[in-house]
């Protein structure tokens, strides 16, 4: 430890970063780090300082890592002080180039730590390597000459270090793919969990595009078509249960909703305490928004009626549904919890038809009135609206050729056919 902390280190590279990687792994094990941006640079510190070890990138502007080793090595004064390139990949033109230079040792990014510790202090053992001048073969690569030096055990020591360095770098490398493959995977297994968080509380393209945007544009629609649900005694009732009794209800209830709407392609907007908020014709457009709706209300008010002195132990809530078409504006709102929610006239219309509604009957308004009038039985009934002017109307069943034989609340094969091909 004692030799380390004597051993002064010259790290020259044009990065900043990297320079700052390889000095923390130095200094850590003891060395005093110098840092030089460029050769040139790295040069006039050398010239000041005389450090006990050059480490030297190979690609910098001005002087490169060949020009640096090559000039402190051809000194006159040169006094053995050894010179460690730097390389991401060893070819033959840079070992070529390495050799004639005079350069003592290779280092490979990424960098193994244990191993690159070792290589330099046995290297500050051993000191630089000084090329005998008058020994040197010229050799013609790539279109370009060279001196090489001919000392064969300086040559067959720089091999070995050369082929070390590609093995250590593949066995690096290879790790950090491995590391890499198994972090994706990971990051995919992450990223699909938390679609499948968002997709149960808003629509996937929403989804899409909040993960491959980080925001979503409000949307403007005029052929959509609400729907609100609210049963009828519930703040009374809530009153006496317990809590977990009122969630396992309401989950029974809600459940089997949203697999009614899913069947249709509605979008569930959200539940209000027991008022239950739907759409058709959002995010993606539907030419039967209304008629989507019709035949989602008729069923959940079928099951709604199959529940009445039922033996399973959940309590019986009538219901109301309200219907009515139009346009809005749909979209996400907030930044820390999102909720893809719709605004504008016709869904206030919704919930004022949804409260003129009766115990377990379906009301619309004329704007769905208009889009279904010719597969339902109907009649006007007084709105219980006071702020706003508006026709309600009771959707009394299906017509006779629309209605399936278990129930005249079931569509037959020539409505579900024309919703779900």
């Amino acid at each position: 430890m004692d030799d380390k902390k004597k051993s002064r280190i010259l790290i020259v590279d044009d990065s900043t970063t990297l320079r700052a990687i390889l000095s923390s792994h130095l200094s850590n094990k003891g060395f005093e780090i110098l840092l030089a941006k460029d050769g040139h640079d790295g040069y006039k510190m050398y010239r000041k300082y005389h450090p006990d070890l050059v480490i030297s990138d190979v690609n910098m502007p001005v002087w490169n890592g060949f020009d640096l080793c090559k000039i402190i090595k051809f000194d006159p004064n040169y006094n053995n002080t050894p010179i460690a390139l730097i390389t991401s990949a060893i070819n033959q033109e840079f070992l070529i180039k390495s050799i004639s230079v005079g350069a003592d040792l290779f280092l490979t990014r990424p960098y193994q730590e244990f191993v690159m510790i070792e290589q330099i202090e046995q290297l500050l053992k051993k000191g630089g390597w000084k090329p005998d001048h008058e020994k040197v073969e010229n050799i013609e690569f790539d279109g370009h000459k060279y001196e090489v030096p001919t000392d064969w055990k300086h040559l067959s020591d720089i091999m070995l270090n050369a082929y070390l360095a590609v093995i250590h770098q593949n066995t690096l490398l290879q790790k950090l793919s491995s590391d890499l493959s198994r972090l994706n995977r990971e990051l995919n297994q992450s990223k699909n969990e938390i679609r499948r968080i968002l997709t149960n509380t808003m629509p996937e393209k929403i989804v899409d595009s909040l993960m491959d945007t980080g925001k979503v544009t409000p949307e403007f629609r005029d052929q959509v078509t609400i729907m609100f649900t609210d049963f009828i005694g519930f703040t009374k009732s809530v009153e006496s249960m317990k809590p977990e009794e009122l969630v396992r209800n309401l989950n029974f209830y809600f459940s089997r909703f949203d697999e009614i709407i899913n069947r249709y392609k509605l979008e569930k907007i959200k539940t209000i305490g027991d008022s239950y908020l739907i759409a058709s014709g959002i995010p993606e457009p539907n030419k039967f928004h209304a008629l989507s709706c019709l035949v989602s209300a008729f069923e959940i008010l079928y099951f709604i009626k199959s529940l009445k002195d039922n033996d399973l132990g959940i309590f019986y809530w009538p219901i109301r549904i309200g219907i009515n078409s139009g346009s809005i504006v749909a979209g996400i709102i907030g930044n820390k919890r999102f909720a893809y929610d719709i605004w504008g006239s016709h869904v206030n219309i919704a919930s004022r038809v949804e409260t003129s509604a009766t115990e377990n009957s379906v009301c619309v308004s004329e704007n769905t009135l208009n889009r279904i009038r010719d597969f339902i039985d109907y009649e006007e009934i007084a709105s219980s609206a006071t702020d706003i002017q508006i026709r309600v109307f009771r959707v009394i069943r299906w017509k006779k050729e629309f209605a399936s034989d278990i129930s005249e609340l079931l569509p037959n094969k020539l409505i579900t056919d024309r919703l779900t091909r």
